[in-house]
């Protein structure tokens, strides 16, 4: 729906791992989930604002370089 509408979507399951990666995590020492599996630990939230921030930089690089080509095309996926 996103895509449809033009909207920006982080998707944080794909860009963590995706399937099996709470379980991982879990595991991890540090332990980067709780046992709730849903909620980050301190060292999994860093993680998870890394993957947001590379994203969000990588996005907008994209963005500026399409501005300077004079496409204001977006590549689809």
């Amino acid at each position: 729906m996103a895509n449809e509408t033009g909207v920006a979507f982080f998707n944080t399951f794909q860009a963590m791992g995706g399937a099996g990666t709470m379980a991982r995590w879990y595991n991890d020492e540090p332990r980067l989930v709780g046992a709730d599996f849903i909620h980050p630990m301190p060292a999994g939230a860093k993680i998870v604002g890394e993957l947001l921030y590379n994203a969000l930089r990588d996005g907008y690089n994209q963005y500026k370089l399409r501005q300077l080509n004079g496409s204001g095309a977006v590549a689809q996926k």
